[in-house]
């Protein structure tokens, strides 16, 4: 007797209804490796850019705004861009070097030239960081 194999349609899912009566028929299929899933991001990614782009007009919140709509469908680009996107509150390296010029031109130093609080600045960060770097270095 001959064998017939049956080539039914799976039963689309929830999510795969919902989308579909919405107009909107991409669903994610899980992947079967990392650099699968990373090109299937990069993929989704730049369509939901380009679709982001057709809807929104370009602002200096638009990166961020785009990340809060689309994070959670590109869960691996968005680890990355939490990282190379995101601004510290305060810098201390900065604030370091205000205070330190601050108090290096201070008023008892007033006759101090720009060239000189210059060099004095420096010579302070660097010898810092020599010191910091031989600090690192094992104790024989």
């Amino acid at each position: 007797p001959a064998i017939s194999k049956s080539t039914k349609k799976p039963k689309p899912t929830a999510m795969e209804v919902f989308l579909n009566s919405i107009g909107d028929d991409s669903v994610q299929k899980p992947t079967t490796s990392p650099r699968a899933s990373i090109i299937e991001e990069l993929y989704n990614y730049r369509w939901l850019i380009a679709k982001y782009n057709s809807l929104y007009k370009a602002s200096t919140s638009s990166c961020l705004n785009f990340w809060k709509l689309y994070g959670a469908m590109l869960r691996l680009l968005s680890k990355i861009t939490r990282q190379l996107v995101c601004t510290p509150a305060t810098s201390v390296p900065s604030e370091s070097a205000f205070s330190m010029s601050s108090y290096v031109a201070r008023k008892e130093r007033s006759r101090l030239s720009v060239d000189s609080l210059t060099a004095t600045m420096f010579l302070k960060v660097s010898c810092q960081k020599q010191n910091d770097l031989y600090r690192e270095i094992p104790q024989i």
